[in-house]
């Protein structure tokens, strides 16, 4: 872990080194055109939402739930359950 904090803090002040060698107007230009392209993206997420929102369904249906297991003509028993999961891919393997 100490290796991976000196590793990450050389590169970070590596880094800062090279912004601070950078010229003021051309570090404002970078901040510029970052802030730009996250006010691009925010608006195309929000058109998108409003859009996806527009292009629903107006209300929720309410229905009943149906059980899948009714529409069987015979009960499903407690052992073929048992015998499913004793499968040997349902086993522990050890």
């Amino acid at each position: 872990m100490e290796k991976f904090h000196s590793v990450r803090d050389t590169w970070q002040d590596r880094l800062d080194s090279r912004w601070r060698q950078l010229p003021a107007r051309q570090r404002r230009r970078i901040v510029l055109y970052s802030f730009a392209g996250y006010l691009l993206v925010t608006a195309v997420v929000v058109v998108q939402v409003v859009n996806e929102l527009g292009n629903a369904r107006r209300g929720v249906g309410i229905q009943h739930i149906s059980n899948p297991v009714a529409g069987e003509d015979r009960p499903v028993k407690t052992e073929t359950i048992i015998q499913e999961l004793k499968k040997e891919d349902y086993e522990r393997k050890q």
